[in-house]
């Protein structure tokens, strides 16, 4: 039962070649989630003053700056993108402690393809000149690709464990060789004695 039990640990409970990947894309997803919103922070600081200005002058009241900044699209990313942004920098922590756990790819994974889709912006050309989207971008792809390979190991580590067991099972049963049974003698019918 040791045996198997040390066989265990050392194939299926080792580090998994994957774990580091995900580490470093989620290192790198941090850092771009933590840049966009003290950006996306600092584009709403200059927004909402101008409207609690507007507010403080009296030419508006809160409600309807409040109102104006929910109907206004832009005003209304502004808002919803540090929202987003914060939830982004919890997952890749979350990611960062949990980077050797290979059934967390049922996770990573969608996670990541909805991040990968995400805008901060809806301009096209503030896309393309974003470098750190290519953070984003690479981050999500190291993510992806290592928590895969993290599953392929270890379902392969898995099938091997499985299979050293059976064949230390097979190799303890040649060498115990058949179990010995009690041999009954057969009760044998008085006809057959006296004949």
């Amino acid at each position: 039962m040791k045996k198997n039990l040390l066989v265990k640990r050392a194939i299926y409970y080792m580090p998994l070649p994957g774990g580091k990947l995900v580490l470093l894309g989620a290192f790198a997803m941090l850092i771009w989630a933590i840049w966009e919103c003290a950006v996306r922070l600092d584009a709403m600081d200059g927004m909402t003053k101008a409207y609690f200005n507007l507010v403080r002058d009296g030419k508006v009241t809160l409600t309807e700056a409040i109102e104006n900044i929910l109907n206004t699209p832009e005003a209304k990313k502004d808002w919803i993108n540090p929202i987003i942004l914060s939830a982004i920098a919890l997952f890749s922590i979350f990611t960062m402690l949990f980077h050797g756990k290979w059934k967390m790819t049922f996770l990573y994974i969608p996670v990541c393809v909805l991040i990968f889709f995400y805008q901060t912006s809806d301009n096209m050309l503030v896309r393309f000149m974003n470098l750190f989207e290519v953070i984003k971008y690479g981050a999500c792809g190291a993510i992806a690709a290592g928590s895969l390979w993290n599953t392929g190991s270890a379902l392969y580590r898995r099938r091997e464990y499985f299979r050293r067991l059976k064949t230390r099972r097979d190799a303890r049963r040649l060498q115990e060789g058949p179990r010995s049974r009690t041999m009954i003698p057969k009760k044998t019918s008085a006809r057959k004695k006296a004949g």
